[in-house]
């Protein structure tokens, strides 16, 4: 539990200029567990890859915590 705590901004990436109204918690979460499970299918076998969501009160950015670093790098990957 420790480590999963001492590494939490790690494994955390800024999502922003979300379109306000449209994109919401549950998307974002689709979109991450879709797309990461197919891009790194081994790195998904212990759970979903999104742990949890944070957005800002006008949902025009948020936080998406990952369940592992390499998640996380691989995400800010995308485009």
């Amino acid at each position: 539990y420790i480590t999963v705590v001492s590494n939490k901004k790690q494994r955390e990436v800024y999502v922003g200029n979300l379109a306000v109204g449209i994109v919401n918690q549950d998307i974002l979460r689709e979109l991450f567990n879709t797309v990461m499970t197919q891009i790194m299918p081994g790195a998904c076998v212990s759970g979903p890859p999104v742990i949890n969501i944070v957005m800002d009160g006008g949902h025009k950015f948020g936080f998406v915590e990952l369940r592992s670093e390499e998640l996380a790098a691989a995400a800010m990957n995308l485009d």
